[in-house]
C-alpha cells in the first residue's frame, strides 16, 4: 500500500534537449532543484530537494519527481536545467533552465535552447558538438574537440577564415594525415616526419629525409621570391634585379629570364624557351609577320577599329583579313568621277556627296576577287544631283551590264544567292523629286506638296479635268511638257489666296500649353502639374518648342481620343520626355522620343511636368502640320 501511495504522489518526467540548430545535446548533464518553503510535507515518503545526472545518447533523461500538487505548504515548484557536454572554457554558460509545476502521472518536456557559442580565440581546451558553435573571432590553426559520443570524438582545425573573422573551412586532424588543404606548410612542426596533406585531388607532403614530395601536383604552387639575392639556399628562388634564379644545391641552374638573353630581336618576333645544359632561358623564335614560312597566323589587318573581326579568305593571299564590321563609311566628293569597290567596303555605305560635281562610274569586282563569296554587301548612296552607274567586272547586276543610280537614290548591293555571277541591287529614292516616266489610272493628275515633276510621257496625260486648267491647256508632244502661263496666277490654299511660286500656308498649326506663373512658386512633379487642350483638326507633329522662366525642366505629352475622359500618364506619347537642360528656350525637330506624331481631329492632348528644378513657368508648343 505504501508503494501505491508513493506512485500516486509522483510524476514521471521525460526531458529532451535539442537546440534550435537541430543538434541533440547527447552526453550532456542535467540538474533539478526544488523551490519552496524550507519545511514541506509530502505524503510520498522521504523528500529530496535536488537531483542531477547525465543526458543519454539522444539528449534525453527520465526521472520520477514529487508532484507539486501533493507538496504543502504552497506555493512550490521545480527548476530543471540541462547543459551540453562539459566544455572547460565555458562551464555552464550555455545551460538552459526553466521552472515547472510538476503534476499528473507523466509529463513530457522539450528544451530547444540556442546552440552554444564558443569563442574561437580561446587559449584553453575547447569541446563542442559542431563547427558552427565556434564563433568569431577565429584564428587559422585553432583546434577544438568535436564530441561524437560520451567516450569518442575527434580534433577539428580551422583552415580558412573570411574578412569577418569567421572560419569557413574545417578539417579533421588524425594520425599521420593532416587536414585537407592545410593553408601553410610552416605549421608542420617536424618536417623530418612523413606528413601528407591534400591539395584538391593531388597529394602534397613531406617525406622523411627531409624532402618535399610534389609528384602528384597537377596545379601550380606559389613560391615566394627573394629580391636582390646573390647566393641562395637549395630550392630558393631569387630576383637579382634583372633575372630570376632557381638554386639547386646552391648552383644557379634555371630561370635565367631577361630581355638581354633574347638578343636584339625584330618587331613581330616570338619569344620562346630554350633549354641547354640544364638551364632554361628565353630565345628569339623568329618573325611572325610574313605570310609564309611559319605556323603563326598572319592577319592583314589594316587600320583596325574597335569591334573588328578577322576572317579567313580562301581566295588569298593574304589568307586572313579584317572583316571590318567597325569600318567607317566612305565619301566620294568634289569632281571625282570613278570609284572601285574594295574589300574594305564590306558592310559600309559609300556616299556620293551632295556637293559632288560629276557622275561617278563605280567599278564592282567579282565577289571572289573581294574575298568573301557569297557574303559581300555594301550600300551606294547618291546624294548628288548627278546620275551614277555601277559597272560589274565580268558579272551582271540585276541581270544587266550596268545599273544606273539616279540622283537622291541609294542601292543596297549584295551577291545573288541564286546566281554565282550576278549582283542584286535593291534601290529606293531618298527624295520626293524625280521624273514621271509612266502614269496609270485616269485623269486628272494633280501635283501636291508644292513640287512639279517633269512629265516625259505627255501622251499619258489628258488635259480634261486637270486642277487649275481648262481643256486643251496641256500640249501633247513627244518631249517633256512644260506648263507655263496658261495656269492661273494664284489659287486658294486653306481659305487664303496664294500666288503660284510662293510658299503658302499648307496647314501649319501650333498647339500651345502653359503651366505656372513666371517668377512665381516653383513647379513640382505631379500628375496635376498638367495643361490640357482639345485639337479640332487632324495633323502631324513635326517639331516641339519649350520656354521656361528659369532652371531646367522635362515634360511629357499625353494624347487620348475624344470621349468622356482626359488623358493620363498611361496615354503618354513620349518615352523619356523632352527637356531644357541649359538656357530658357528650345526648338527641335528631333522627334525620336515621340512614340507617335499623328493627331486625329478632336484628340485631347496634355503637357505634364516629369522633372523640374527652379522653373516656375513652362510654355510648350507642338508644331503640327495638316
Amino acid at each position: 500500500m505504501a508503494g501505491i501511495s508513493r506512485a500516486q504522489n509522483s510524476t514521471t518526467v521525460n526531458v529532451n534537449t535539442t537546440d534550435t540548430s537541430g543538434q541533440i545535446w547527447f552526453s550532456g548533464t542535467y540538474s533539478i532543484n526544488f523551490v519552496g518553503p524550507a519545511q514541506v510535507t509530502w505524503p510520498g515518503g522521504s523528500f529530496a530537494r535536488s537531483y542531477s545526472g547525465n543526458l543519454n545518447s539522444i539528449g534525453n533523461f527520465s526521472i520520477s519527481l514529487p508532484s507539486n500538487t501533493t507538496i504543502t505548504p504552497t506555493p512550490n515548484f521545480w527548476t530543471i536545467s540541462t547543459c551540453p557536454f562539459p566544455v572547460l572554457t565555458q562551464a555552464s554558460n550555455f545551460c538552459t533552465t526553466q521552472q515547472f509545476t510538476i503534476t499528473g502521472g507523466t509529463m513530457n518536456i522539450n528544451f530547444t535552447p540556442p546552440p552554444p557559442q564558443i569563442a574561437g580565440n580561446s587559449t584553453l581546451p575547447v569541446a563542442a558538438y559542431a563547427d558552427a558553435e565556434i564563433v568569431t573571432p577565429v584564428s587559422v590553426g585553432f583546434t577544438y574537440y568535436q564530441i561524437q559520443t560520451a567516450t569518442t570524438g575527434q580534433i577539428r582545425v580551422c583552415q580558412v577564415i573570411n574578412s569577418t573573422g569567421a572560419c569557413t573551412s574545417w578539417a579533421n586532424v588524425g594520425n599521420g594525415s593532416g587536414p585537407s588543404g592545410l593553408p601553410r606548410l610552416d605549421q608542420v612542426l617536424n618536417q623530418n616526419q612523413a606528413k601528407l596533406f591534400n591539395q584538391g585531388s593531388a597529394p602534397l607532403g613531406f617525406t622523411a629525409g627531409p624532402g618535399l614530395n610534389l609528384s602528384g601536383e597537377t596545379s601550380p604552387l606559389t613560391v615566394p621570391v627573394i629580391v636582390s639575392c646573390t647566393t641562395a639556399a637549395p630550392g630558393q628562388i631569387c630576383d637579382d634585379g634583372t633575372n630570376y634564379h632557381l638554386f639547386v644545391n646552391g648552383v644557379d641552374t634555371l630561370l635565367v629570364f631577361s630581355s638581354s638573353s633574347i638578343g636584339s630581336g625584330n618587331n613581330g618576333d616570338v619569344v620562346g624557351y630554350k633549354v641547354a645544359a640544364g638551364q632554361v632561358s628565353l630565345q628569339d623564335l623568329g618573325p611572325v609577320d610574313t605570310a609564309t614560312g611559319n605556323s603563326f597566323i598572319n592577319i592583314n589587318n589594316t587600320s583596325p577599329l574597335d569591334g573588328d573581326l578577322s576572317c579567313w579568305n580562301a581566295f588569298g593571299p593574304p589568307f586572313w583579313v579584317n572583316c571590318t564590321p567597325g569600318a567607317v563609311d566612305t565619301s566620294v566628293n568634289g569632281a571625282s568621277n570613278a570609284y572601285t569597290i574594295s574589300f574594305s567596303d564590306q558592310l559600309t555605305t559609300i556616299d556620293h556627296d551632295v556637293a559632288g560635281s560629276a557622275s561617278v562610274t563605280v567599278t564592282l569586282p567579282t565577289a571572289i576577287t573581294l574575298g568573301l563569296n557569297p557574303g559581300f554587301v555594301f550600300v551606294w548612296s547618291n546624294h548628288s544631283t548627278h546620275a551614277d552607274s555601277i559597272a560589274p567586272t565580268t558579272w551582271t547586276i540585276n541581270g544587266s551590264a550596268t545599273l544606273s543610280v539616279a540622283a537622291n537614290t541609294f542601292c543596297r548591293v549584295r551577291v545573288d544567292p541564286n546566281s554565282a555571277t550576278n549582283w542584286i541591287a535593291d534601290c529606293a529614292n531618298t527624295s520626293s523629286g524625280g521624273t514621271v516616266t509612266s502614269v496609270t489610272g485616269t485623269s486628272p493628275i494633280v501635283s501636291s506638296g508644292g513640287s512639279t515633276p517633269a512629265i516625259s510621257c505627255p501622251t499619258c496625260v489628258t488635259s480634261t479635268g486637270i486642277s487649275g486648267m481648262t481643256a486643251g491647256q496641256v500640249p501633247v508632244a513627244a518631249t517633256a511638257t512644260t506648263i507655263t502661263s496658261s495656269v492661273a496666277a494664284s489659287t486658294t490654299v486653306n481659305g487664303a489666296t496664294c500666288a503660284l511660286g510662293s510658299t503658302c500656308n499648307s496647314g501649319h498649326h501650333g498647339i500651345s500649353f502653359s503651366i505656372g506663373i513666371p517668377g512665381g512658386t516653383a513647379l513640382t512633379v505631379a500628375s496635376t502639374t498638367t495643361d490640357y487642350i482639345t485639337v479640332p483638326f487632324a495633323c502631324t507633329i513635326n517639331a516641339y518648342n519649350l520656354a521656361i522662366d528659369a532652371g531646367t525642366i522635362t515634360v511629357k505629352f499625353w494624347k487620348v481620343a475624344t470621349g468622356t475622359a482626359i488623358p493620363t500618364s498611361a496615354n503618354s506619347i513620349n518615352t523619356s520626355g523632352v527637356s531644357i537642360s541649359s538656357g530658357t528656350a528650345i526648338h527641335s525637330t528631333t522627334l525620336t522620343d515621340f512614340t507617335t506624331t499623328a493627331v486625329a481631329a478632336s484628340d485631347i492632348l496634355a503637357m505634364n511636368v516629369t522633372a523640374v528644378a527652379t522653373a516656375a513657368y513652362v510654355n510648350g508648343v507642338l508644331s503640327c502640320q495638316e
